[in-house]
């Protein structure tokens, strides 16, 4: 696996690992329970999860491409810092109509092996990703436009983190 895809993969997994330990000591009951309103651990799980998955499908179709695909420009890596400082700052955004609703009741354990599934086939994508394509669009999101897959690793743990510190300060 590329070095730097390792990092941010890493970075992605370690994150992800903290929450779950911290997350050992409620019940189930805790957490498939609306925090403050809101969704519950398990949905929020269950958001990610499908956000992941559909990432990883886009990719692996992007993928077929090879080298004919366009690079991302400037204007995506300023849109990539842009979200990053707005998920830093706290703000609500509207879940893109790509991944769908959340179910009202998901259930915990089930999600949690779905999610687990998810990364397990994601560290096998980027483990075989091609060096020649690192820095190609391989990625869409939809307020982003078109990033690489460095970016698309990105992107994810500072989605992934919002969502984990909205969990811990419901739970808290």
């Amino acid at each position: 696996m590329d070095p730097e895809i390792q990092h941010r993969f890493s970075v992605l997994q370690k994150n992800r690992e903290r929450l779950l330990s911290r997350l050992e000591k409620y019940k189930e009951e805790e957490l498939i329970r609306s925090l403050n309103g809101g969704w519950s651990v398990s949905q929020v799980f269950f958001h990610l999860n499908t956000a992941e998955k559909l990432s990883i499908q886009y990719v692996k179709k992007k993928m077929l491409g090879g080298d004919s695909l366009p690079s991302p420009g400037v204007v995506q890596e300023f849109k990539l810092r842009l979200a990053e400082w707005r998920f830093r700052s706290g703000k609500k955004f509207k879940s893109p109509p790509v991944l769908g609703t959340v179910p009202e009741v998901v259930i915990y354990k089930e999600v949690l092996e779905s999610w687990t599934a998810t990364r397990v086939d994601m560290e096998q994508i980027l483990d075989g990703f091609p060096s020649g394509m690192l820095r190609k669009s391989v990625f869409k999101q939809p307020a982003l436009g078109y990033l690489n897959v460095i970016q698309m690793l990105r992107f994810m743990t500072m989605h992934a983190d919002k969502h984990y510190r909205q969990i811990e300060k419901a739970l808290s």
